[in-house]
């Protein structure tokens, strides 16, 4: 992911002092391929921290909703 944004960088600097058709084709695939992998990679993150697929598995982030603490409606009711 690094050498995918110092390679957009790059190009897209050698475009800004020398514009030119090759320059700009070297960005614009640079960014194309550094969107693809930002975005697979959040899929996976997303992926591997979804309820559904941790499901039996103790929570590795544990947050107070999921804790069994009482809600403010359950509260007010007690």
């Amino acid at each position: 992911m690094k050498k995918l944004c110092l390679d957009y960088f790059t190009h897209y600097e050698k475009l800004m002092k020398h514009p030119s058709k090759t320059n700009a084709t070297r960005a614009r695939k640079a960014c194309v391929l550094l969107k693809r992998v930002a975005h697979a990679r959040g899929v996976e993150l997303l992926d591997l921290y979804a309820p559904s697929r941790n499901e039996g598995r103790p929570e590795k982030f544990p947050t107070k909703h999921r804790k069994g603490e009482p809600n403010d409606a359950q509260r007010q009711e007690a």
